[in-house]
């Protein structure tokens, strides 16, 4: 068997087994073998594309087959089992019309407290996740649809790198606001009140209020309005490296602020201890999930005093002797 017959044998075997519903440790274990290779990822999305394109179930078999006749043994018991399993989608979706019966949630991906993962979404967008985040993803829209793709943001922060297709705008959910875009580079982030955009690259909308940011935007949006202030591109990234593990404070943060999110990302907690302590100012950049350095380096500028109290780490700034 040839490497381009095995890639297609593993692609198609995904698409079932995509189909069928993967596990978070399976949907890790193909997120992995898309990465692998350029050639994976061709051949994964080519026999997506074919399944979708195709005009009903039957056309299947007019796809394309190798000229090895085991080849096209393997790929008609394939067809098979795709049937099977499309047939069996198919009544789930009747259900939830009639019965609203609920379908499992396996378009779900979360993140832990300091945790992060990437997602590739079948078509070519990309999905991170930041720290203690949760988005769904609805397979009976994304790729799927022919009016759009839609991804709901259920709490934290998600970067989304999105595939160009005007005639398909990419919607981001989260809680009452709509943040819409065809090809761009943006963040979203879900906050008590309301949610924080940043935008890297291209335009959005941010449907409520039809307010258009493009790239340097940060912007707020809740029940109010939407609050849009412009920032240097190069700022905005500096606030998106979380992507890369770091968290980056500009000169004369006040530590409050800088505490609050680092804290987004650690089960124990910082807390500040008096007025003197709250206006210190910070400056860097810094792994957040490594507090220690964090602290060494408040200490040493700052004269700060960590106290650890069980689960929580008291910072404290101590008061010059008489």
């Amino acid at each position: 068997m040839s490497d381009r017959e095995r890639i297609n044998r593993k692609a198609a075997e995904w698409l079932i087994r995509r189909d069928r519903g993967l596990r978070a440790d399976e949907q890790a274990e193909l997120q992995a073998w898309l990465r692998e290779s350029v050639a994976h990822l061709v051949a994964y999305l080519r026999l997506d594309r074919a399944w979708r394109a195709a005009d009903g179930l039957c056309q299947l078999e007019e796809f394309p087959q190798e000229e090895h006749t085991g080849w096209a043994r393997w790929w008609s018991s394939m067809i098979a089992d795709y049937r099977a399993v499309a047939a069996a989608l198919l009544v789930s979706v009747m259900l939830a019309a009639v019965w609203g019966f609920r379908m499992p949630e396996d378009g779900v991906h979360r993140t832990v407290v300091g945790g992060r993962e990437e997602i590739l979404l079948r078509d070519g967008s990309r999905i991170t996740l930041n720290t203690d985040s949760e988005v769904r993803i609805d397979i009976f829209r994304i790729d799927i649809s022919d009016k759009e793709r839609r991804v709901e943001l259920r709490r934290g922060e998600a970067f989304f790198d999105v595939s160009p297709d005007p005639a398909r705008p990419f919607i981001v959910q989260a809680g009452s606001e709509n943040v819409v875009a065809v090809g761009t580079q943006f963040s979203v982030r879900r906050e008590k009140a309301g949610v924080r955009i940043l935008v890297a690259e291209g335009r959005v909308r941010v449907e409520r209020s039809r307010t258009e940011l493009s790239a340097g935007a940060l912007a707020y949006a809740d029940d109010i309005g939407v609050i849009v202030q412009s920032r240097p591109v190069a700022e905005i990234l500096d606030a998106l490296k979380w992507r890369e593990g770091f968290v980056i404070f500009q000169d004369g943060t006040p530590l409050d602020e800088a505490v609050k999110e680092i804290n987004r990302y650690n089960t124990r907690q910082l807390r500040l201890e008096g007025a003197q302590t709250a206006e210190v100012r910070v400056g860097g950049e810094f792994h957040p999930t490594d507090l220690d350095s964090f602290i060494r380096l408040l200490k040493v500028s700052d004269e700060v005093v960590a106290e650890d109290r069980g689960n929580d780490i008291i910072l404290r700034k101590e008061t010059p002797a008489p």
